[in-house]
């Protein structure tokens, strides 16, 4: 059975229901200790190819920040 989530709370839920495993971008505020355990996994990994998409017409300057720095 395949579970999807959008929010980290639901996919630390699900995960706290047995239902699976998840790699979570940190820093993420640990929630039900008692059922999930977190692990920072080591930084040998290789970099993971990341992309950033955006409309044309968004004229947000928070926008025109965040691509200034990426």
């Amino acid at each position: 059975m395949e579970q999807e989530a959008a929010d980290v709370q639901t996919i630390v839920s699900l995960v706290a229901a047995g239902l699976g495993v998840s790699l979570l971008i940190s820093p993420t505020p640990p929630s039900n200790p008692d059922s999930v355990v977190y692990r920072e996994l080591s930084d040998d990994l290789p970099p993971w190819p990341l992309s950033v998409a955006w409309s044309p017409d968004n004229r947000s300057p928070v926008l025109a920040r965040f691509l200034e720095m990426v």
